[in-house]
């Protein structure tokens, strides 16, 4: 019997409104927590400076988007493709987390570990069911 081969399958990671929406309640969070403590005026400043900084960070970080998709074939496993066209293989770990609405890859990049969130608004919602499937059976 003839097995049709798997064709190679990318995933185009988009920007998450939810990440963004999450990296930025948590700062807000955090600066009410500082604001409303009982320390002195200028040590509540100082800690809504670090905070800003933070803030401005992470926003930074999340906008200098360096993973453009991720691309699965049966032979060849998964790569991450990055914003210069680079494929670089990664081998995704047993503790990475998969939900319905993100999901926490734990990831093997040649020596370095990493973890990639993506949350389902990042991909349509076809590509996110059959990435989720493709990560489950993968291994």
């Amino acid at each position: 019997m003839n097995k049709k081969p798997n064709p190679v399958q990318i995933f185009a990671i988009e920007h998450s409104q939810r990440l963004n929406g999450l990296i930025l309640s948590t700062h807000l969070l955090a600066a009410a927590g500082c604001w409303l403590n009982s320390l002195a005026l200028s040590n509540r400043l100082i800690l809504l400076v670090f905070l800003l900084s933070s803030l401005f960070i992470q926003l930074w970080r999340y906008n200098k988007k360096q993973i453009v998709s991720l691309k699965y074939s049966e032979h060849g496993g998964w790569e991450l493709v990055l914003i210069n066209d680079l494929c670089i293989p990664v081998e995704f770990e047993a503790t990475s987390v998969l939900t319905v609405w993100m999901m926490l890859l734990s990831c093997k990049i040649g020596r370095q570990k990493k973890i990639i969130v993506v949350f389902s608004d990042a991909l349509s919602d076809k590509d996110y069911r059959t990435m989720l499937a493709t990560l489950k059976t993968s291994g």
